[in-house]
């Protein structure tokens, strides 16, 4: 496969990011270094919504606003949304096993691999599937 040099975004980076929290220097050196190449899925705004409306501390640290929230990341980031289209929610289930049935993660590791992404990421199950060489991933 073809790799890019384009980097899909957890969620968990994405608000890791946003909020000044460590991240790997790997991580950090490859944001760093690919301005312009940063991509938030469709799933992660997704994810920061519900986020956005469990509890009073979620609703604060997104000020009530999930989607001026995600909007500010991408252009602090200068990153790309990316939608999600049927074709890779689809491949989201039908993805080689073994792999968890979170699907937020199925959904961002197809989007990954419909897109040769390299897919940023703390989550050791996606880190564990990219090991056995089924997506492409920088631990985070």
């Amino acid at each position: 496969m073809n790799w890019s040099n384009r980097l899909l975004l957890d969620t968990n980076v994405i608000l890791r990011l946003s909020e000044g929290m460590p991240v790997s220097s790997a991580c950090r050196e490859a944001v760093r270094n690919h301005p312009g190449q940063l991509v938030v899925s469709a799933v992660s705004a997704w994810e920061i919504g519900t986020l956005a409306t469990r509890t009073s501390n979620t609703r604060q640290l997104f000020g009530g606003d999930a989607r001026g929230w995600v909007q500010r990341f991408i252009e602090n980031f200068r990153a790309s949304a990316l939608d999600l289209n049927w074709p890779t929610a689809l491949a989201a289930a039908s993805l080689p096993e073994p792999f968890h049935r979170d699907p937020a993660d199925r959904l961002l590791v197809a989007q990954a691999r419909a897109d040769a992404l390299i897919l940023l990421t703390s989550d050791r199950n996606i880190l564990a599937y990219a090991d056995a060489g089924h997506v492409r991933a920088l631990a985070c």
